[in-house]
């Protein structure tokens, strides 16, 4: 079993009888979205919304630089005092605007007054997306020479992001209470500490983030490329959910994410993870010869006993590649890139 070791707290600061009782924990990896300044919860039956980011004395979060490529998806990180240029990609283009710093908020957040609860569901700032941020040490290595040659790399320590950019805005955190707000290009409105009292402190623009260790297995095919929009998130969920039918695995006990190595977006390395810090050997598991050949029967499996798209075949539903945690790209998965891909790859 993997448990979380990086749980924060939203802090209720509120004496009332609401408050009683109340622990709001999660772990940093969904606390960087649910309890994010200006994310709201509902628990004693309250509605509780996030104002700080909770800071101790005499002790600063450390400031990491981060990009994320807008041509190739790369993510890449340094600590900030390195002061390291991440402007341009390793695929030689700028990165855009998805870059700045990010600070963990380790020590928590602290909320403001108990609202009633409205009709409406409560707010969350931004989802979170995952991305693969260094290799760890390698275990295990498999050459499959199917119709293509796939290459699997497994092992422990790989280092994975979780990043809350606010749509690339980022937050506005005050360095004094910790006061926050996603940033609008203005000042820091008049605000006062979460104990009340009035605040004059300046703020900093950062993002939130955390990076975390777990087993990873990387899928690479090298002398594979495909261009068709949505075509490699579709392997990838595809695979997921065939690694889950076929070894008998939670679906949120693991994830995935594409990292394009080589700094081309048409042919990157699928990075499947198990989705705890410290890695719980499902990963592993699947980089099995035999476990992996399974993982390829049930994903064409999967995708071919789902009748979404009719005879086209050219979406996906939630029996087939759809999860809540892959929203972001519904719209680009597509089962029949799946099954035409597996298919020719077992020759079925």
């Amino acid at each position: 079993y993997g448990f979380p070791v990086d749980v924060v707290e939203l802090q209720i600061t509120h004496h009332g009888e609401e408050a009683k009782g109340l622990e709001l924990d999660r772990d940093l990896k969904i606390a960087l979205s649910e309890y994010a300044p200006g994310s709201q919860v509902v628990a004693g039956g309250k509605l509780w919304t996030s104002r700080y980011i909770k800071k101790l004395p005499d002790r600063e979060p450390i400031r990491y630089s981060y990009a994320i490529c807008r041509n190739c998806g790369l993510y890449r990180s340094e600590l900030a005092d390195k002061e390291i240029d991440l402007d341009t990609c390793i695929c030689g283009e700028n990165v855009g605007r998805n870059k700045g710093e990010f600070i963990t908020p380790e020590f928590g957040f602290i909320g403001g007054e108990p609202e009633k609860p409205k009709m409406s569901k409560p707010l969350k700032t931004y989802s979170t997306r995952k991305y693969f941020a260094r290799e760890g040490n390698v275990e295990m290595e498999l050459i499959l020479p199917l119709k293509k040659i796939l290459k699997l790399q497994a092992g422990g320590d790989g280092r994975l992001a979780v990043i809350n950019y606010a749509g690339t805005r980022g937050f506005k955190i005050c360095q004094s209470c910790g006061f926050a707000e996603i940033f609008d290009g203005k000042p820091l409105p008049k605000h006062k500490t979460p104990w009340g009292k009035p605040c004059n402190g300046r703020y900093s623009r950062y993002s939130l983030g955390y990076e975390f260790k777990t087993d990873i297995l990387q899928i690479r095919l090298p002398d594979y490329y495909d261009t068709r929009v949505g075509f490699w998130e579709s392997l990838l969920y595809g695979l997921l959910e065939g690694a889950c039918l076929a070894l008998d695995i939670d679906r949120h006990d693991i994830y995935g994410t594409l990292y394009p190595y080589t700094g081309d977006p048409s042919s990157p390395a699928l990075i499947l993870f198990d989705d705890v810090p410290g890695g719980a050997g499902h990963v592993k598991r699947i980089a099995e010869q035999d476990n992996f050949m399974a993982v390829l029967n049930n994903t064409l499996e999967i995708v071919t006993k789902c009748e979404c798209g009719g005879e086209r075949m050219d979406t996906s539903c939630y029996h087939c590649l759809r999860s809540y945690t892959n929203q972001y790209c519904h719209h680009q998965l597509n089962g029949g890139y799946v099954k035409e891909f597996v298919g020719d790859l077992l020759e079925k």
